[in-house]
């Protein structure tokens, strides 16, 4: 599995530069003649980007190895054709040769494994890629660093507004004319760069073994177009956010995007750690069916499971059907085009086909009856994504650390009951009426395997350690495993640099 090298972001860590100026020396003595255009400034200035840019990507997949027991590897287009500043799908460098010098400087110093990419006037061709060799291994090792303090991102790459070519289905960037689109724009652009600023300097890690960490930080599925399967590996790097419009218009879609933690299955969730500090996930119960109610100038009976929509023999929050009603009942919010139809086994399990399920969801819901086929999944989106921004920014006023994923929040357990006051406030503030919230559960490694739906009804003393178990536990803390490591550096880091002693949450 490989990433392409600009997708990684990139660290400061004065650690780093050392092999930042090995590796620019190097591609200085190889560039030509004529690829020395500009002034030597320019040009070392352009070589060190790249070439910190592209070490920062190979630390991270052979730190990731690591952590996921796969090989990972990092992929580098060298064509020309893949580099342009003002296509999304393209890298943002404007010296593809001087990304390839560095390249092949790596090469020469043997830093790195390298499966050569093919290229035909055809545009068929298979991307080089890399990864890390033994010499290099040894180099980032003698660093001895685990967690990274990124750069944030440029505020250009934080917000990008879509829309989709009606023939490719090719997605780009949509220019906004009007002074007061950029001024939004540029709202929305800085405020998220105040997010982003805070979360690179927090560690959001996970409290599990090794062991655990692999298996937590791989998702499998099954591809719903192809029915094919496929494994996701999680990137812990990512932890700033972007957020996507739709539709050429800052009022569709909207919602953030980026952080790990949103990968992450819900059953694992609860294991994640911010600074080392237990952590607790609070949701808004049905949030776009609720925006939709209240768009509608009505309200949603707070006491009414949503997705009761009259299937036979209901068991109410515990029924096994309801995830599937869950996703069904977003697919169709969100399906414009009326393309989406159940599965034979979604209609086996509900026992109606695409159609039945629709009349039962307007019936039970009448204010569904003119929505589908539009883009209120759009608005809806854009709408929750108002509210996410807000209760961010509003706990970042008060130096809460706060893990959006999408209608759900995660923050440490202390800070719990302000989280809950929060989203009640930004969704009132936004949306002009009330909606019920549901708190998750607290977990740490030695309940990874516990079904979240199981954990309250362990017995009471489950959490009451035998002098065995608090020995397991001891050596557990002291065994120094991956995430044990990844969360010493991060103190390291603060404590080298003198800059804060209290680790902000």
């Amino acid at each position: 599995m490989d990433k392409r090298f600009d997708w990684f972001p990139v660290f400061n860590n004065d650690s780093f530069t050392p092999l930042v100026d090995e590796l620019v020396d190097r591609s200085i003595v190889m560039l030509n003649r004529s690829d020395q255009g500009g002034s030597k400034e320019k040009r070392e200035h352009a070589l060190t980007q790249i070439a910190r840019h592209i070490l920062c990507a190979l630390f991270i997949t052979h730190q990731q190895t690591g952590m996921h027991k796969h090989p990972l590897s990092v992929s580098i287009p060298l064509h020309k054709r893949h580099y342009s500043l003002g296509d999304i799908n393209k890298i943002p460098y404007v010296y593809p040769n001087k990304v390839e010098v560095v390249f092949k400087a790596l090469e020469a110093l043997n830093w790195i494994e390298v499966v050569k990419g093919r290229y035909s006037s055809s545009y068929k061709m298979s991307v080089t890629v890399m990864t890390v060799q033994d010499v290099l291994a040894i180099k980032f090792a003698a660093l001895n660093i685990h967690w990274l303090e990124q750069v944030p991102l440029p505020l250009a790459k934080l917000v990008e507004v879509r829309d989709k070519d009606i023939e490719t289905k090719q997605a780009s960037l949509i220019p906004l004319d009007s002074l007061s689109e950029q001024n939004l724009l540029h709202d929305y652009q800085q405020n998220l760069h105040t997010i982003n600023a805070h979360l690179v300097q927090q560690c959001i890690h996970l409290d599990v073994t090794d062991e655990q960490l692999a298996q937590v930080l791989k998702r499998k599925g099954i591809n719903e177009q192809t029915q094919a399967p496929y494994e996701h590996f999680i990137d812990m790097s990512m932890v700033q956010l972007r957020r996507i419009f739709a539709k050429g218009r800052l009022d569709r879609g909207g919602r953030f995007y980026g952080g790990w933690w949103q990968g992450i299955s819900g059953e694992h969730r609860p294991v994640i750690r911010i600074n080392n500090k237990k952590t607790i996930e609070v949701d808004y119960s049905g949030i776009a069916i609720n925006i939709i109610y209240a768009l509608k100038k009505t309200r949603l009976d707070p006491n009414k499971d949503v997705y009761d929509i009259g299937l036979p023999n209901w068991q109410g929050k515990n029924d096994k059907r309801r995830p599937m009603i869950k996703k069904v009942f977003n697919a169709f919010i969100n399906d414009e085009k009326c393309n989406y139809h159940l599965s034979g086994a979604a209609i086996k399990v509900l026992g109606c086909n695409t159609q039945a399920l629709k009349d039962k969801i307007i019936q039970t819901h009448p204010v569904m009856a003119d929505v589908f086929a539009t883009d209120i999944g759009l608005q809806a989106q854009y709408l929750d994504s108002c509210v996410a921004e807000d209760v961010m920014l509003s706990l970042l006023k008060l130096g809460i650390t706060c893990l959006p994923i999408h209608d759900s929040f995660i923050v440490t357990v202390s800070h719990y009951s302000i989280l809950e006051k929060q989203m009640f406030e930004s969704y009132q503030k936004v949306m002009g009426a009330p909606i019920v919230l549901k708190d998750e559960v607290i977990k740490s490694h030695r309940t990874l395997t516990t079904k979240n739906k199981d954990m309250a009804s362990r017995p009471i003393d489950s959490d009451i350690l035998s002098n065995e178990d608090l020995l397991n536990e001891y050596e557990y803390r002291q065994q120094g495993n991956l995430m044990q490591n990844y969360f010493k550096s991060y103190k390291d880091t603060f404590n080298d640099t003198n800059r804060c002693t209290s680790y902000k949450t």
